[in-house]
């Protein structure tokens, strides 16, 4: 029987779900994606209990009720602005001559206890380097090396857990428990982003409508993590209003934009004749208020001046159906990006890209779940091995 997943990618606006399952050479088939629109969640936060029990819980209840296997695993992410991202070290005596899975597990629980918090929940935690002995070259896998000092650099990421135990607590007594709560974009960035490309040094951006969250890579880990108390809503309110549309018929109105390409120039809004030259302007202008507002191009100035970006700059999100969005962001931001996809081609139309992180979800969860084969095990020593021969 093959391995079923369920996806929740909860937004301030949207609940996106995508069904999948796990064929025998352990590839993720997408099998259907749904879509509702909710209203008891913003920012990670629950507005309205009720409300999101039955916007969510009841929604999600009635998807399940369509499948009889008791197999599935169910998957949330979601973005907030109280994500916090931080990097520890934290440092322990190998038990052994050489060290061992168990120094591994020691070492990163040691970084973990230093990050004890009454206000913070660890919500995604990554290993990006050991070091051995106090030698300043790192290693990516110190497993079987010799050593007697081991040291980790770990990437935690933070969430304000009054928020987090609320969701925990709501979705456990509705009897589907989660398998694996996941921080957006993380889960598309797996499915965005190749290793070559996190290697050489990337950055992901997902602009949706409550928030702006980004990821950043290097040497094929997490370089920075932040999210920004800004979306769509904020861009788009005042546009909205002047239009006197709301966020639905806008976006109806840019999927004529999109259709009809660069042949008309001119679209009727009600009784206003808009030009699609003046909308691309108010955007860009909208955009760069913001950016200055919250100190975003500090923030991708610092990023470029950390690292290169060999693998290039993506957008996800609401964003990227607004026009022209991709030179929008390449004017302010002095860096060239481009629409993120689904590498392997299963979010084959632009409607589908807003399930990105819901798909991406499965992906993290096999990577961090799934132990390896002794082959792969081996395979892994060897490659690490002869990786860690050659400086970073």
């Amino acid at each position: 029987m093959s391995e079923k997943f369920v996806s929740l990618d909860l937004g301030s606006k949207n609940l996106k779900i995508c069904l999948s399952e796990i064929d025998q050479n352990g590839e993720i088939n997408l099998l259907t994606t749904l879509e509702k629109e909710i209203s008891s969640f913003k920012n990670g936060e629950i507005i309205e209990e009720d409300l999101f029990i039955s916007e969510v819980i009841g929604f999600t209840e009635e998807f399940l009720n369509q499948f009889r296997s008791k197999n599935l695993k169910i998957l949330l992410s979601f973005s907030s602005s109280t994500f916090n991202f931080q990097k520890i070290k934290t440092k322990t005596i190998v038990d052994d001559k050489f060290v061992s899975d168990e120094d591994i597990k020691k070492c990163k629980s040691l970084a973990r206890a230093s990050l004890i918090s009454s206000s913070f929940e660890i919500f995604y935690e990554e290993a990006n380097k050991f070091f051995l002995d106090n030698y300043p070259t790192p290693v990516r896998n110190p497993l079987g090396l010799e050593a007697r000092q081991l040291e980790v650099e770990l990437n935690v990421i933070q969430i304000f857990k009054p928020y987090f135990l609320k969701l925990q607590e709501i979705f456990r007594h509705s009897h589907f428990p989660l398998r694996g709560f996941y921080p957006n974009p993380l889960g598309a960035a797996s499915i965005v982003l190749d290793q070559k490309t996190k290697e050489e040094g990337s950055l992901l951006i997902d602009l949706g409508y409550k928030t702006t969250s980004c990821v950043s890579f290097y040497e094929n880990s997490i370089s920075d993590f932040l999210v920004f108390n800004f979306g769509l809503e904020d861009i788009l309110s005042p546009i909205l209003n002047d239009l006197a549309i709301n966020y639905n018929e806008f976006e109806k109105i840019i999927d004529e934009m999109q259709d009809s390409g660069s042949k008309r120039q001119t679209f009727k809004i009600k009784k206003q004749i808009i030009s699609l030259n003046s909308l691309i302007k108010t955007l860009e202008k909208r955009i760069n208020f913001f950016f200055k507002k919250n100190k975003f191009l500090e923030f991708i100035d610092k990023e470029k001046n950390s690292h290169p970006f060999l693998g290039g700059c993506f957008l996800i999100g609401g964003v990227i159906y607004l026009p022209e969005i991709e030179n929008i962001f390449k004017k302010l931001l002095k860096i060239s990006f481009r629409k993120g996809v689904d590498l392997k081609g299963r979010l084959k139309n632009k409607e589908d890209l807003k399930f990105l992180n819901a798909l991406g979800n499965v992906n993290l969860y096999l990577k961090s779940e799934n132990p390896k084969s002794l082959f792969g095990e081996i395979f892994d020593y060897f490659k690490n091995f002869f990786s860690n021969i050659f400086p970073f």
